[in-house]
């Protein structure tokens, strides 16, 4: 089951609208708890201990809040951007159960062989991506010319042109605004693919990378947006050591 693509948007602008609402009311409340207030009172106040907390330590304390705040985004998500006519091999320990994003890549290829959290793609021109197991979505916008490799839960497709996937995907992959899109069977092997598939759930036998909704095709008869790549066309096998 899927939504049409009018409720979809309508859905996303209510998450954004409250995603705004929640920021600006944080932005209100969450001042009033720092150490100014705290400042204002505290030479009034008789201490109750042989020590209290000084002003320093306030600001100490509010400013480690915020860091930690926002290293919640920062640390988890490893990113690479703007770049052309590169292959990157990534090291496992500098992504390993974290996300990852690339953009603006350029006739490049990328080897991400080991697990990972969420991973997201944009801007992508005539570039191929590998990776492993990825426990949640992956979610791709505005590529062209590109070979996707990716074992996944979920694939969310929006804008792309004329690029290849090679799935092994838990649920249904989604697509909206796209055309030329193929897809096969995830192809790749490596040593400890086996392993990590299994310890990220994936269940054996399960692969839906024939079963892609387009959110612009709702009529019961093949969307011509999408097709399975042909026996002679399909990427060959891909073996890793």
């Amino acid at each position: 089951f899927f939504l049409p693509p009018y409720e979809v948007r309508q859905a996303r602008q209510i998450v954004a609208s409250l995603q705004q609402s929640a920021s600006k009311h944080k932005s209100e409340l969450m001042p009033r708890k720092k150490f100014r207030f705290r400042r204002r009172h505290a030479h009034n106040k008789k201490p109750t201990k042989p020590t209290k907390p000084t002003a320093g330590d306030d600001a100490k304390t509010s400013v480690t809040q915020s860091a930690e705040s926002t290293s919640l985004v920062e640390t988890t998500m490893h990113t690479i951007d703007s770049k052309k006519d590169v292959e990157l091999k990534l090291k496992e320990d500098d992504i390993r159960h974290k996300n990852i994003k690339f953009s603006s890549l350029s006739n490049s290829k990328v080897w991400a062989l080991f697990p990972t959290n969420t991973i997201r793609l944009t801007d992508l021109d005539k570039t191929t991506i590998y990776v492993g197991p990825v426990s949640g979505p992956v979610y791709i916008e505005r590529c062209t010319g590109c070979t996707f490799f990716l074992p996944c839960r979920q694939l969310r497709v929006h804008e792309a042109k004329d690029c290849s996937f090679y799935l092994n995907v838990m649920s249904k992959p989604i697509i909206e605004n796209c055309k030329g899109i193929r897809v096969g069977r995830y192809n790749v092997t490596y040593p400890t693919l086996k392993k990590e598939l299994d310890n990220a759930g994936f269940a054996k036998g399960t692969n839906c990378f024939d079963q892609v909704c387009d959110f612009n095709w709702l009529r019961d008869q093949q969307s011509p947006n999408w097709s399975i790549v042909k026996p002679e066309e399909q990427a060959a096998p891909q073996t890793f050591a």
